[in-house]
């Protein structure tokens, strides 16, 4: 009788389990997967459809904060030579501001040689400790911590990207204060990108060193418009476009006296 029971039991439960089976979903297809989108990240790298897509996600995240930046790269899961930078540079400022400068920014100079270019030689009988980015600005945030980005499948380095040319390029400079300003154009023809680089000087030597900007522009619009916050040594703001017929372009270093003036 015991075995009747048990061997009862045995078969309902097999009965349940095969009913279980037959109503668990089918898997569903991914709506869109990640090779069929225009921007993407695979082993670290981003990689983007076309260069057409390339073109337009520069230029639209050169008008992101720092922070929109940050959060668009979070939700790919993308570290960007733009955010290694960003972090190197708080480094060098924290040496600048040390109590070794010389023999720390020598070390610097040989840790970070990847990233970044330091200046050498003098300038005004002072030592040039100045620093830039190792590639462009204008394609830090879509390049890894590597410069490495694909453009259409095939694998590109940064650093090989020639430059928007430009078409303005202004400079000046104060007994402690130097700023050199490269106006660039898009296709449209109108002001649209800025790379802006300033230096300054100290007891040691001269340093690079993060500023606010201040532009004014005649039409549209019409007043002064800055950054949100302080932004490194040779970032690149993309202007406002649209019928501006000149800009001028100061920073607390230089004065509004010593402003460039770009005729659009």
């Amino acid at each position: 009788m015991n075995i009747k029971i048990k061997f009862i039991c045995v078969m309902l439960l097999a009965i349940a389990s095969c009913n279980t089976d037959d109503t668990l979903p089918e898997p569903q297809p991914l709506v869109k997967s990640a090779e069929k989108a225009d921007v993407f990240v695979e082993r670290g790298i981003l990689n983007i459809k076309d260069e057409s897509e390339f073109w337009k996600l520069v230029e639209l995240n050169s008008k992101k904060t720092y922070y929109e930046l940050k959060n668009w790269q979070d939700s790919l899961g993308f570290e960007s030579f733009f955010s290694v930078y960003e972090s190197i540079f708080s480094k060098y400022e924290k040496i600048v501001e040390g109590k070794n400068p010389i023999e720390e920014l020598e070390q610097f100079r040989n840790e970070y040689k990847d990233f970044v270019i330091m200046a050498t030689g003098t300038y005004d009988g002072l030592p040039d400790y100045s620093i830039k980015p190792a590639i462009d600005m204008l394609y830090a945030s879509v390049a890894n911590a590597n410069g490495l980005v694909k453009i259409g499948g095939k694998l590109i380095d940064a650093k090989s990207i020639s430059r928007l040319k430009s078409v303005d390029s202004c400079y000046k400079s104060t007994s402690t204060r130097r700023m050199w300003i490269d106006i660039n154009r898009f296709t449209n023809g109108n002001i649209a990108n800025a790379y802006v680089t300033h230096q300054k000087k100290v007891l040691f030597a001269w340093v690079s060193y993060k500023t606010q900007y201040f532009w004014e522009l005649e039409n549209p619009p019409l007043g002064y418009w800055y950054t949100y916050e302080d932004v490194s040594s040779g970032y690149t703001i993309v202007m406002p476009v649209g019928g501006t017929v000149y800009l001028r372009m100061w920073n607390r270093g230089v004065g509004e006296e010593n402003s460039c003036t770009f005729i659009n």
